[in-house]
């Protein structure tokens, strides 16, 4: 149920662009009619807030010119659900910009940030891909062998892929026979994971968690001083 409306959520930001998340919640009885005047206050509040804390770039990246380059919905979804009420959105949301986890489950507050080395933030990639995206391979090549060396028969590596050890270990089959038909990247950038359901993979991905649980956390709190 939560999967389906965090889906919702996620199709009407999309499709409907800044209106999304007012209608969502219009739809779904949670805002009152100044919801719209509410939301516009909070964004200008959090977008004052993030911008004293990101650093003067000379990068020409069009998206380091002019803050964050996409809809903050981590912020409409606080919104959202804290019932439309600013004060309280702004507040757990400056609580949150103070913690390690913000970097993660917040891109805008990442974004370009004083936080993280220049270099690093001129990129404009953000933390939970250039932090973690490596343990990708590490983990395919400890826990599903045979798909690692696909890839890299392939002549590309599996972090180039945005989805998780478990799915790589459900489609293992179709990777393995399509790698030997050299069909292996339009296979995956073009075809429906067919038949993945998470709970089928749940003990999987704890025993993942007990194994590189330690090591994984180790390198995400290494964020302000990433190992080259």
């Amino acid at each position: 149920m939560i999967g389906n409306a965090l889906y919702m959520y996620a199709f009407s930001t999309n499709r409907l662009g800044r209106h999304g998340p007012l209608r969502y919640g219009s739809y779904l009885k949670l805002l009152k009619d100044d919801a719209l005047h509410n939301l516009t206050l909070l964004m200008k509040h959090i977008k004052i807030f993030l911008s004293s804390q990101r650093v003067k770039t000379s990068s020409e990246l069009i998206t380091q010119q002019d803050g964050y380059p996409g809809h903050d919905w981590l912020a409409s979804t606080v919104f959202l659900i804290m019932a439309g009420d600013m004060d309280r959105s702004l507040c757990l949301l400056l609580s949150l910009s103070s913690l390690l986890t913000s970097a993660f489950i917040w891109p805008a507050r990442i974004h370009a940030s004083v936080h993280v080395p220049v270099g690093v933030a001129e990129s404009g990639i953000p933390p939970v891909y250039w932090c973690t995206a490596h343990y990708v391979e590490m983990l395919l090549k400890a826990e599903v062998p045979l798909v690692h060396s696909a890839f890299r028969m392939s002549g590309f590596t599996p972090s180039q892929v945005y989805t998780s050890v478990a799915i790589f270990k459900h489609l293992q089959p179709d990777i393995l026979q399509r790698t030997q038909s050299q069909e292996l990247q339009v296979f995956l950038k073009e075809e429906p994971i067919q038949g993945f359901k998470v709970s089928d993979y749940l003990e999987f991905m704890e025993g993942l968690e007990r194994s590189y649980r330690d090591t994984v956390l180790t390198d995400m709190k290494t964020i302000r001083n990433p190992v080259e």
